[in-house]
């Protein structure tokens, strides 16, 4: 499987990315999760994420290798991944990330690339049950 092609989405070097939101859902493996959960997640992280139309439908929160995943197709800055497995190292866990049906990323390409360098065997995915379709084209 192939993942889409550049999000053009790149997180903020803020370690605040490492620490859930106020208002964020305090994910537990092995549960389901909304849509609207989903997208509260990601939108604490990025204020503005392109792709909130994939994101529907429930999730399963599962704890993962993240060396079972692929890389993520899109732009990963490695000064950013760097960073962020340096805050790993120093005791910090990343907040999910958050893969489509097919196990492609829908956000967290940078925390998934800074688990594997800090040397994690487990990290946090919330992973959509169902396939979802293409939007439709404008006409």
């Amino acid at each position: 499987m192939s993942f889409l092609a550049n999000l053009g989405i790149l997180p903020s070097r803020n370690p605040a990315d490492f620490v859930p939101a106020r208002n964020s859902v305090p994910f537990i493996v092995g549960k389901r999760y909304s849509d609207g959960d989903v997208q509260r997640h990601i939108f604490s992280l990025h204020r503005e994420f392109a792709d909130s139309w994939r994101i529907c439908g429930e999730f399963l929160c599962v704890a993962v290798n993240p060396s079972n995943i692929d890389e993520s197709s899109y732009s990963i800055d490695d000064d950013v991944v760097a960073e962020y497995a340096g805050m790993i190292r120093c005791g910090s866990v990343p907040p999910p990330i958050v893969l489509d049906y097919d196990g492609d990323f829908i956000d967290g390409g940078h925390r998934h690339a800074s688990a594997i360098m800090a040397g994690l065997t487990e990290i946090v995915a919330l992973v959509q049950v169902e396939d979802i379709q293409d939007p439709p084209d404008d006409e």
